[in-house]
């Protein structure tokens, strides 16, 4: 049981996460929980207009004149799972298991992104053997699916000076600054036909990558769904006579797209070379990944198709063309840092609509300019389709300030406490902390957590041992920080 693992109140209340389904857009179960909290440890609540949560506590004896000091996680999930699990995300309990050092999920999502910071803020509320100012906890809705409820946070309602968010991903790491992000959604409308009767279809899947975070993964290489089986349609359209019946993969903007499917119409006759093909290409991505994505699989099977309606060849063409050519992943790298990814874009999701493909993409950067510019360049690639052309969702990055006394505090404390200096760093990753920023400026703000591995993905996991020593450094940083 991991309500059983230390530190038992940080536990306790992640399991209680885990057993209230909570993806983007669906948090009323959570929020549920943090009103009865509020209640029983007689705190007081504030919701505001969007959802968000907002909890206060008075100070400790003694600490009434000490800064207030604001704790901040989001409340929602990333909904992933392996493809022979059944699981509703919408009702269904995550069921965390101890894996020798690691706590992870059933083939799901775990929701240690951001469960376990939620779980230890809560921790805090309740304790009464913590040292600290004047309290605030923020608990944020929507983070995973566009961070509106960060965009929508009443400049009302907090009375923080500094700012600690728990949503980062390596114990040990203070983070200072982050990406922004743009989505960009390019509607192409395309013709079908009518296949003569006299055909197969066949469903290929693309299956079994590693996918991961859309920023804190995109610099590993891994394989994209979606670019693998369009440049698989675009290999077998060059040398084979079939058609294109659908094509759709990845469910999240932010994830990299784990399996991505399309239907195929082709004559009987082209059946053995048409494996011949798949096959082939399946090895050369083995070839390919075997070091960074090893599992990838490509699996082939007839489907009942009586009549199929099949993109117009040139039309298809062109946008397997325009969606091959598009900038992807890695676009650049920081210029003094050259080890921090600067700019990248993860195209997540390919589906059909209106007759037509949808495809969606996330463009990251902490410059704005950088993050337009190669918008842009994704946007010229599909200018001979005519396309409908969306750029909303933006959200800001968070620039440094490596002379904050509250890092500079953050950094002596951790190196009292645990003999070594904590790695500073900027994450390539939307956390809210750009946006919150914006919205309350006087905020010194500072982002650390226990580590997590493979968030947004089904093999996501935490470290059980990195848990405890986050709740260590973060009882202690409320307590030191409010007095300096």
């Amino acid at each position: 049981m991991i309500s059983e693992l230390s530190p038992v109140p940080v536990w306790r209340h992640f399991q209680a996460l885990c057993d209230r389904p909570r993806p983007s857009k669906h948090e009323d179960l959570v929020v549920q929980y943090l009103r009865e909290f509020a209640e029983k440890q007689n705190v007081v609540f504030l919701q505001d207009n969007v959802g968000n949560v907002i909890l206060k506590k008075a100070a400790s004896t003694g600490m009434e004149n000490c800064p207030v000091i604001a704790m901040q996680c989001h409340i929602d999930m990333v909904p992933q799972k392996r493809n022979d699990i059944e699981h509703d995300f919408f009702k269904d309990p995550i069921k965390p298991v101890i894996d020798g050092e690691w706590v992870r999920a059933t083939g799901t999502t775990l929701g240690a992104d951001n469960g376990i910071g939620v779980a230890a803020m809560l921790a805090v509320f309740e304790s009464n053997d913590i040292s600290h100012g004047p309290l605030e906890a923020l608990f944020t809705v929507d983070e995973e699916a566009g961070m509106s409820g960060a965009k929508a946070l009443d400049p009302n309602l907090m009375d923080a000076k500094i700012l600690f968010n728990l949503d980062s991903e390596d114990e040990g790491e203070l983070y200072v600054g982050c990406a922004g992000g743009v989505d960009l959604t390019i509607d192409c409308g395309l013709s079908k036909y009518q296949v003569d009767a006299n055909f197969v279809a066949v469903e290929l899947h693309v299956n079994s990558l590693l996918g991961g975070h859309s920023g804190i993964d995109i610099h590993l290489g891994r394989g994209n769904a979606n670019l693998l089986l369009c440049d698989l349609l675009a290999r077998l359209r060059t040398t084979l006579d079939i058609s294109i019946i659908s094509i759709s993969g990845g469910t999240l903007r932010n994830a990299i797209p784990r399996d991505a499917k399309a239907i195929v119409a082709l004559p009987e006759s082209l059946r053995n070379e048409f494996n011949q093909c798949v096959e082939s290409y399946e090895q050369v991505l083995h070839d390919r990944y075997s070091a960074i994505d090893p599992n990838i699989a490509i699996a082939s099977r007839d489907v009942v198709c009586n009549e199929a309606h099949c993109y117009i060849g040139q039309q298809i063409d062109s946008l397997l063309d325009a969606i091959l050519a598009a900038p992807n992943g890695v676009l650049g790298r920081d210029k003094q840092h050259f080890d921090i990814v600067e700019c990248s874009s993860n195209l997540a999701i390919i589906k059909p609509i209106n007759g037509g493909l949808q495809i969606q993409c996330l463009l990251r950067s902490a410059d704005n300019t950088t993050k337009y510019q190669a918008a842009r360049q994704i946007m010229a690639c599909f200018d001979a389709l005519n396309p409908q052309i969306t750029v909303d969702g933006a959200y800001s990055g968070w620039k440094p300030d490596l002379s904050s006394p509250v890092l500079a505090k953050m950094r002596e404390i951790y190196q009292e406490n645990f003999g070594s200096d904590p790695a500073v760093k900027v994450i390539h990753a939307g956390l809210e902390c750009g946006i919150l920023g914006g919205i309350y400026p006087h905020w010194d703000m500072i982002s650390f957590g226990p580590t997590i591995k493979s968030a947004h993905s089904p093999d996501e996991c935490v470290e059980i041992a990195s848990v405890k020593r986050f709740w260590d450094y973060l009882c202690m940083a409320l307590s030191e920080v409010a007095k300096a």
